[in-house]
């Protein structure tokens, strides 16, 4: 497990060193840092498979350097492991300066900006490479089918699953989000696509609901999924498990979206669900719901409150260095103090309609 990331020169941070547990959750207003700190971590996560640590759109060295810092000094993104120390990631305009990792772990990202109902989606036809959702969940119905066979712990498993196979535990989930749901996908490989159906219907006429929880609840299910009874019939099995021991850190951006308030709440538990049993998550929310969620769970005692951590980021202006705030959460889900626009706007409301 990474219990820390460290940002040197990176946009709005000079030097930061950031705790991370099992389950970590960014919070605060917009643009206050969160996306940047999972934009690092995406980062190291791209050199450490050998590829560019740059992101499509997100610009060169010079646009991500911090202004807070010399023109000439090193980006570094650094996360610190339980068992392997720290690894690295320095970036800089000489070729000669630049250190990438050296370890590599499973890092699944989620964006915010997931694909909404789609008449197909694409298929990556890569059967030899590990199962990957892609960062929009894109490939979600290939990351299902890679791990139809895998078995999802029984502590973890919806009470309306009718299985234990990663399918039938996601049914289980998605109850939450629409009772009853039936879906069922099929490839044309000839065509490289994918297409579902949620009770007989296409995806398109079920809302944006559904197509926005899908590949969140198959990625938290699916990445604390067991090897099948009768072992991986794939070649990437292996490797698969080789890296889930390093590490999985599994990254979402908003889970919540589009998706009603109750099952906001089932969601936050499933997600503490899966940090209790063996994936790391980080996530970014605005919504209180999802964290109720989080903090019913530690009350339940379905994660241990110190497995538990929350971060919340606000900035004085837009041309000022990210401020974090962090407070403790206990055994019965309570915080020991609340930042200013911690998820505080409904009290603020109400008071000011109580108001004569």
């Amino acid at each position: 497990m990474f219990n820390l990331v460290s940002l040197k020169g990176f946009k709005s941070f000079r030097d930061l060193d950031l705790p991370l547990k099992n389950l970590t959750l960014f919070s605060g207003l917009n643009n206050s840092g969160k996306s940047s700190i999972i934009q690092s971590i995406r980062m190291y996560a791209r050199a450490s498979e050998g590829k560019s640590p740059y992101i499509d759109g997100f610009g060169t060295i010079k646009e991500l350097r911090s202004k807070f810092v010399n023109p000439e000094s090193l980006i570094e993104i650094s996360l610190q492991h339980d068992r392997n120390g720290i690894d690295t990631l320095a970036l800089h305009e000489k070729d000669e300066l630049q250190i990438y990792p050296t370890l590599s772990p499973i890092i699944s990202y989620l964006s915010a900006d997931r694909l909404g109902p789609q008449t197909f989606l694409p298929l990556s036809n890569d059967e030899n490479s590990i199962p990957k959702l892609g960062d929009r969940g894109e490939y979600v119905y290939e990351f299902i089918d890679k791990l139809a066979w895998s078995i999802v712990p029984q502590s973890i498993l919806h009470e309306c699953s009718e299985g234990e196979t990663l399918p039938l535990a996601l049914k289980g989930w998605l109850s939450e989000i629409s009772p009853n749901l039936e879906f069922h996908y099929i490839f044309n490989k000839k065509a490289d696509i994918a297409q579902a159906e949620f009770n007989s219907y296409r995806s398109k006429n079920v809302g944006f609901g559904i197509s926005h929880a899908l590949p969140v609840i198959a990625s938290l299910l699916g990445h604390v999924a067991q090897r099948p009874l009768h072992d991986w019939d794939f070649d990437w099995g292996k490797e698969w498990d080789q890296r889930r021991e390093n590490s999985t850190l599994v990254l979402i951006e908003n889970p919540e979206t589009h998706i009603h308030p109750k099952g906001q709440t089932a969601m936050g538990v499933l997600i503490a669900l899966a940090a209790s049993h063996g994936a790391q998550i980080i996530v970014e929310t605005h919504s209180d719901h999802l964290m109720d969620g989080i903090r019913l769970a530690c009350k339940n005692k379905l994660i241990s409150h110190d497995k538990v951590i929350f971060h919340y980021l606000s900035k004085e202006s837009i041309d000022s260095e990210t401020n974090i705030q962090t407070p403790k959460m206990d055994e019965n889900g309570k915080l020991d103090f609340w930042p200013n626009g911690f998820f505080d706007q409904s009290l603020k409301v109400r008071a000011k309609l109580a108001r004569k």
